[in-house]
């Protein structure tokens, strides 16, 4: 059975985070930073940060590459959890609006977009 990896949208979070068993690791930076969690009893890690890459299957078929850069590494993670200020400080669309709270949702709504990349 083919796993199934995901990646979550954080809100909460000041940049992205990959786990072990969803991406591949293509640098680290050697520059570990220490993480704390949304409540006391989580504690405190240090982490490495890295950047890393995820794939992506469209409807169509069509998979895309998504690179992260400068991301926490939390090993034991499940989900990846992407940070939409730091997608939207690179230019990637993000649209978080719930398709179940709108009236005629779209592939548009829920969904993060990268614009063609124009390589001369």
């Amino acid at each position: 059975m083919k796993a199934k990896f995901r990646c979550e949208l954080d809100s909460h979070a000041d940049t992205c985070v990959v786990g072990l068993n969803t991406a591949l690791l293509i640098a680290d930076f050697d520059r570990p930073v220490k993480v704390r969690g949304y409540s006391p009893s989580v504690g405190e890690s240090t982490c490495k940060t890295v950047s890393a890459v995820v794939s992506y299957t469209h409807s169509d078929g069509v998979i895309y590459m998504l690179i992260i850069n400068q991301a926490i590494l939390i090993p034991d993670i499940e989900a990846n959890l992407l940070c939409p200020m730091q997608l939207r400080d690179n230019d990637i669309k993000v649209n978080d609006e719930t398709k179940s709270m709108l009236e005629h949702p779209t592939e548009w709504n829920h969904c993060i977009i990268v614009e063609d990349l124009k390589i001369a």
